[in-house]
């Protein structure tokens, strides 16, 4: 009897810890994915010039050098996943981002991009044009009123803070904490890249300081974070598509680009079971075993230019999940069970993920 009780303690003991980890947006979001009627895997960007440039978001799906293991395999899922036009075709005043632009142009048109894209995802990101001609109160509330509206569409919101501006970093920090607070109190995933780029850079993120002005008149390229305009991220040539520490500490295009993806993939945990979560470690299976209740034989289907037939091994998890987006009747078994008899015994069992393979 005692052990029993303790065994029970120790279980809840679990749950409690499993629980208290979770992100406290993860269940607000999944309700919130549950009146989504659009198209799975579409991803917008509403923003400034800091978010319509192809200097964001769009080298990434190409080029990611020296990306980390978390990184990796946020990667893998991001771009089997979504959408392949939200990658650079889902950019302009259409698509919700246009250069010089507060929220006050998107308050105003916000109904209009919803309408047109209905977004799976949207990553919102103004305030560096605000801090000159917006009241920090406004830019609350109309934060606050773009965020509701893309809710109440069945969109899940990543609200990002600004980076740090020059000469102005006392008001950048304080619209960066406003987003911080919006995103605490709406319970949204946030990126938090001013504080990010203080944290990597707390001294010299500012490419106009005179340790910078070495001649070259591309005011991108300089390595530290924010360009020599003082307003823009940077984006050297010697650190392009750099995700290494270094590249992290030295292109703020980079730095913007690595905090997006890991965000975007980590929603996935909202959009429903068959998505993965992300961890400590990186981007595992939920629950990191999966049960499968049946096998079913995988027809031949292209996918991306391959062929997907009798036992041949997917490149991992998240491609046979896309997989079965599309066809709606691939499923996998564990690549240890070979022959039928094998495969009948291991019918609804539980087994990990490691080695799955799709059958003919």
């Amino acid at each position: 009897m005692k052990s029993r009780a303790l065994l029970l303690l120790i279980l809840l003991s679990c749950c409690a810890a499993a629980h208290a980890q979770e992100p406290i947006w993860l269940a607000p979001m999944k309700q919130v994915h549950a009146k989504f009627t659009g198209k799975p895997g579409t991803f917008a960007q509403f923003g400034d010039s800091i978010t319509v440039t192809m200097a964001y978001w769009s080298p990434l799906r190409y080029e990611h050098k020296n990306l980390n293991a978390p990184g990796q395999k946020a990667f893998g899922l991001v771009n089997s996943y979504m959408l392949k036009d939200c990658w650079d075709k889902w950019k302009g005043p259409d698509f919700g981002s246009n250069g010089s632009m507060t929220i006050r142009w998107a308050d105003e048109n916000v109904d209009r991009w919803l309408k047109k894209l209905n977004p799976e995802v949207v990553l919102i990101m103004f305030g560096t044009n605000d801090i000159n001609q917006l009241k920090i109160d406004e830019y609350e509330s109309k934060t606050r009123g773009v965020v509701k509206r893309c809710l109440d569409n069945g969109a899940i919101v990543i609200l990002s803070t600004i980076p740090p501006r020059s000469g102005k970093l006392k008001e950048s920090k304080q619209f960066a904490e406003l987003a911080k607070e919006i995103a605490a109190d709406m319970k949204l995933p946030l990126v938090d890249y001013f504080g990010e780029c203080l944290k990597r850079r707390p001294d010299d993120w500012d490419g106009t300081l005179p340790k910078f002005n070495d001649g070259n008149k591309d005011v991108y390229d300089v390595p530290t974070l924010i360009s020599k305009d003082g307003v823009h991220p940077s984006n050297p040539k010697q650190f392009s598509g750099d995700y290494s520490d270094n590249g992290l500490r030295s292109n703020g295009f980079a730095l913007r680009n690595y905090l997006t993806l890991l965000a975007y993939a980590e929603t996935g945990a909202a959009l429903g079971p068959q998505k993965l979560l992300l961890d400590g470690e990186g981007l595992q299976p939920e629950g990191a075993r999966v049960h499968f209740p049946q096998f079913i034989r995988v027809l031949d289907h292209q996918y991306e230019g391959r062929r997907f037939h009798r036992r041949e091994p997917l490149s991992d998890i998240s491609s046979w999940r896309y997989l079965t987006r599309l066809t709606g009747r691939a499923r996998l078994r564990p690549s240890c069970v070979r022959s039928r008899r094998e495969r009948s015994q291991a019918d609804g069992a539980e087994c990990t993920t490691d080695g799955l393979v799709a059958t003919a």
